[in-house]
């Protein structure tokens, strides 16, 4: 009893003190339950795309905490895909979701398509200009080298002849 005393609440502990064990649970369950609820709406509503590095990461994890809840509230096909599309829309960035809208896209399936390709995309320009900006750096990078070893080259060209010279003498 001490250890639930803890955990427990003071009204909860008196009904616990009067009840059987199986009223006991079941308003466990229920009480329990409506944590869960809140804690999964918490978490859905707190879920933002510009904390996830890809569309998908952020999809992934709307479905993963949408999947929980819905098993606690029992949720139809229809309600969690309706669930789905306002959890995904709602969070998106303001410009991701005017370009969604500017382009009507309603649909959690068109607008993973569209928003993938679209990353994709960007990062292969990205890619793109990485290996150019790598190669123009290697370039200078030779030119470099071969200046150091005309100069060394140079230098030592000039200290023979004045060896030279000193010799002669």
């Amino acid at each position: 009893m001490v250890l639930f005393e803890t955990i427990l609440d003071k009204d909860l502990i008196k009904e616990l003190n009067r009840k059987s064990l199986n009223d006991i649970l079941k308003n466990l369950r229920i009480k329990q339950r409506g944590k869960m609820i809140l804690r999964h709406i918490h978490k859905l509503r707190f879920i933002m795309q510009k904390d996830f590095e890809t569309i998908k990461d952020y999809h992934e994890e709307i479905v993963i905490n949408l999947e929980q809840y819905a098993i606690i509230e029992n949720f139809s096909d229809e309600e969690f895909e309706r669930r789905l599309n306002e959890s995904f829309f709602e969070n998106l960035c303001f410009f991701t979701k005017r370009k969604l809208k500017d382009l009507r896209i309603t649909e959690v399936s068109e607008a993973l398509t569209y928003l993938i390709e679209l990353e994709e995309n960007l990062l292969d320009k990205i890619k793109s200009k990485q290996l150019i900006r790598n190669r123009k750096n290697d370039l200078k990078n030779e030119e470099k080298k071969t200046r150091f070893t005309k100069n060394i080259n140079l230098d030592n060209i000039l200290t023979k002849k004045r060896e030279m010279l000193v010799f002669r003498m």
